[in-house]
This record gives structure tokens, sequence and C-alpha cells, in this order.
């Protein structure tokens, strides 16, 4: 075999059974083309494996960061922390059920999240970043919370590669304030590793949200978050009730009243079970006056005894509207409720409500029971007469203010 004119059957440099240079050499040139090879592999298994991990940690931190913001506990823990009242002056209102200034969009405030055992959320006490950016607060590419990010393109450390701008702004729909605005939380992702290091690889394969506006939803990117939330975890919500067992032998005493021909008011008072926001005041007479704006979801159920037909209404006496109205068939002889279910907006703290009455036989005729005259007439109402004495009468009204922005 020849090979640049050298016959390496019989040229040999070590002998017969020796290996040649040019075959060392061939060799060693062959294992350097596997080795780049193996190094070039184990190079790309390395930087897809950082990617793996940074984008795994990205959508943990977004989807650990809505949690936190959906979680009913938490989010109490966060409307009720004093570190946000630090960050914007009106947070308090949320707390104390009063008028909230509307932050535009355009100016949002930062907002620092609590867990449901009311901990700094990834241990940040301060919070992740203003909306123009400020602060230190980030993740490492394995999602490991760090202090030392920086949105500063050019400034940006390996080490601390992410953050998100994580700010609120509340919106009270056409006024400029309101008892409980909608609040928009928004988080956007700014990704900043060095410009050196192999995780600016990445920097072009993550799509960065809108960072001029934040009251468009869909202007986010692919790991922003957005998450609507009212200030309570339930609907602020008040009940009104009056019950009374029935007397036996008698309902003169028992009894609140007769039922009238023509529409008229309860002749009761109501007990307030239970109004922890200040949402009505009961007068003496069985009127309502709401202390807060707003949309409200009622459910009413007034009882009556033997009158036949039964009409109910919520009646808006100020302005002289009915708000909604329900009917039941009471036979004699037997009770039965009417309910009335409706959605309606209260647009004045001095307008006064009440749930009106009528019925189709508000007389019916007295009857005498073991002895005991049993006068019906006086109690149709919602009354039983002479039975067991355990039975109850209860007229009752619940209701839920309902932010405007949902309804």
């Amino acid at each position: 075999m020849y090979v640049l004119g050298l016959n390496l059957k019989t040229t040999r440099f070590f002998g017969r059974k020796g290996i040649s240079i040019l075959e060392v050499l061939i060799a060693s040139g062959l294992l350097t083309i596997i080795a780049l090879g193996v190094a070039t592999m184990i190079e790309n298994m390395s930087i897809e494996q950082k990617r793996i991990v940074l984008f795994n940690s990205i959508r943990e931190t977004k989807s650990r960061i809505e949690y936190l913001l959906q979680d009913s506990n938490a989010w109490q823990n966060t409307v009720n922390s004093a570190t946000n009242d630090g960050f914007n002056a009106d947070w308090p209102c949320l707390r104390n059920n009063t008028s909230c200034n509307e932050i535009a969009p355009a100016g949002p405030a930062k907002i620092a999240i609590k867990d449901s055992a009311n901990n700094d959320a990834f241990g940040f006490a301060a919070g992740l970043l203003t909306w123009a950016g400020a602060g230190s607060n980030g993740f490492t590419e394995s999602g490991a919370p760090c202090t030392s990010f920086s949105a500063t393109l050019g400034s940006g450390v390996d080490a601390c590669p992410f953050s998100y701008r994580l700010v609120y702004f509340f919106d009270c729909g056409v006024p400029a304030s309101c008892n409980n605005p909608r609040i928009r939380i928004v988080g956007r992702l700014i990704y900043n590793p060095s410009l050196r290091g192999t995780l600016n690889r990445f920097r072009t394969l993550i799509a960065r949200g809108d960072l001029t506006t934040i009251a468009d939803g869909s202007t986010t990117g692919k790991y922003d978050v957005v998450v609507d939330r009212t200030a309570a975890n339930v609907n602020r919500s008040f009940r009104l009730e009056y019950q009374k067992s029935a007397a036996a032998g008698t309902c003169t005493t028992a009894g609140v009243g007769q039922c009238s021909a023509a529409w008229s008011n309860y002749p009761f008072a109501y007990t307030l079970e239970s109004d922890p926001f200040n949402l009505v005041t009961a007068g003496a007479n069985g009127s309502m006056v709401f202390s807060a704006t707003g949309y409200y979801e009622c459910t009413i159920a007034m009882t009556a005894f033997a009158t036949k037909g039964f009409d109910i209404r919520l009646q808006n006496t100020t302005a002289g509207t009915t708000i909604g109205s329900g009917s039941t068939v009471a036979g004699y002889w037997s009770q039965a409720s009417a309910t009335i279910s409706v959605r309606f907006n209260v647009t004045s703290t001095a307008a006064t409500y009440y749930v009106q009455h009528q019925c189709q036989d508000n007389n019916p005729a007295a009857v005498v029971t073991n002895g005991n005259p049993d006068n019906v007439n006086l109690c149709t109402l919602g009354f039983v007469t002479d039975y067991s004495g355990s039975l109850k009468t209860m007229n009752s009204i619940s209701c839920f203010r309902i932010d405007r922005t949902f309804f």
C-alpha cells in the first residue's frame, strides 16, 4: 500500500511489527474529532438542561404568584398587610369599607403579597419590582429567591436572571372613587441575565409583555400575570330577620299584624342578624336605608297565614319604584312564604326601602280550637295559631353587595 510515495508494507520505523508515526497521527486525529464531537454534545446538553430548568422555573413562579393572588386566605392577608399602606396611602380604604380613590392604569402602584400563613411571599417583605423596574428582588435560574437582580440592560447577573414588575391599580368604573373597586394585579416578567453568559442565549425566546400599559390584559407576554380581585374574598353582605314563635291559644299577642288588602308596609322592626360592613340601617317601622351605593343582590322571604293569595314587593318609596316582587298561596290553616330574588343598583344613600305586602283575603273568620279563640284575622302576616308552639314565622332579607365592575 502506497501513501504519499511510502510503501507501508515495507517501510517501518520500529521494525516489521511496530506502529508507524502516520498511523499514530491518523488515530490521534480521529480521537480528536470524536472528542470534539462529544464535548460539543455535552455542551449542547448542558445548555439545553439550563434552558429546561430556567423555563420550568419561570412557569412555576408565574403559577405560584397567580395561586397566592387567587387564594382567599392569602389575599385577605395581602389586603391587611401594612406593607402595602406604605406603597400607597389609599390601600386602607379596602379594609375599612371607605371610598378608594382610583389609581389610573398609567400609574400603577407596587404590591407586596402574603401567603395563607401571613408570611411574605418568596421571603420578600418589600415585594418584587415597581412598574418602573426599581428593586433587586428576583429569582435564580432554578427559581430560588435572590436579591441581586438588575432590570438595567447590560447590568444583569446570571445568579439572579429574572423577576416580575408586580403592581396593581384600582378601577371604579365611571366614578373616580368607590367603596369596593376592582383591583387588577399585573406581573410583567423581566428577564435580564448578563450579556456574556449562557443564559443570554435564551433572551430572544422569552416574549416580553407590554411595559407601557397594564389596562388591557391581552397585551401580555406568555409568562405574565393578570389577576382581578375585589377587596373581600366574599361579597360584602348583610342579613335582616324577624322571627317569633307562635303562642298557643292566641295570636293577638304573638302575631305581627293583619295582612292588608292594599299594599302596606310591614308593622315591625327587623333584627340586624349580620352586617359586618355596615351596609344598611334598619328603621323601627320596617324601613331600610342602604349605607353604601352600588349593585346589590337580595333574597327576601315573607310568610303569610290563611290569606289565599299573598303578594310582596321591595319598594323604593323615595323614588316610588318597585324593585322586585313575589307571590304565593297560603290556604286556610296553612302557612306559606313568598320570595323575591332581585339585583338592583342603589344610587343614593338617602333613599328609603320597604318590603310591602297585600293579601287576597285579609280577614279570615275566627274559630275556636280547644276552647281557645284563634283570632286568625289578627295575625295573617304569617303566624300559625294553636299548634305545638314550636313553629316559627321567619321573615328575612339577605343582600350581597356586588362590585359594579363584575355586574
